[in-house]
């Protein structure tokens, strides 16, 4: 994984992205009101939970990442600040699906985009056909990406594909 100091350049920025915060999951889920990294993310409402718990601030863009195991129990969470440009996440998910690719602790992950005062595009249906094969290429399933905003979309069933959760 990505160390918290590694910087994820992109020729086509002016500012490099930052990655914000890396946390190693604990290998069970603590009981807690809140889901922590490690519990078993298996449904809609887990993963909306996990994430609004990871939420950066209401004014901050930024592109979240949690990587599960086979189990689907949380393993990493990556947290890259100052995503402003849509197309970021494509940068992000290349980066984490490269570190992750070949690891045998995960199996799949959840992706997060936060646009404060934004919504979803049209372009992100595109986009979540990128981020899919990424993924699936280093062997990760995507099951999910949520884009925040002035609402909550999800490309995925936006274009009509079934969903992935296992439960």
């Amino acid at each position: 994984m990505p160390h918290p100091s590694d910087r994820f350049d992109s020729d086509d920025r002016d500012e490099p992205l930052y990655v914000h915060d890396i946390v190693n999951a604990a290998p069970a889920c603590p009981l807690a009101p809140m889901p922590e990294a490690g519990c078993t993310v298996i449904d809609h409402d887990t993963a909306l939970a996990l994430l609004a718990h990871l939420a950066p601030g209401h004014h901050d863009h930024a592109i979240v990442v949690v990587l599960l195991d086979h189990q689907r129990r949380g393993r990493h969470v990556v947290c890259v600040t100052g995503t402003v440009d849509p197309d970021a996440v494509l940068h992000v998910v290349d980066r984490v699906a490269a570190a992750a690719v070949g690891s045998p602790d995960i199996g799949a992950a959840i992706v997060a985009s936060y646009r404060p005062h934004g919504s979803d595009e049209l372009d992100d249906l595109e986009r979540w056909l990128t981020i899919d094969e990424e993924f699936a290429l280093s062997g990760i399933e995507l099951v999910e990406w949520y884009v925040f905003g002035g609402s909550v979309s999800r490309p995925r069933a936006l274009l009509g594909e079934p969903t992935r959760w296992v439960a």
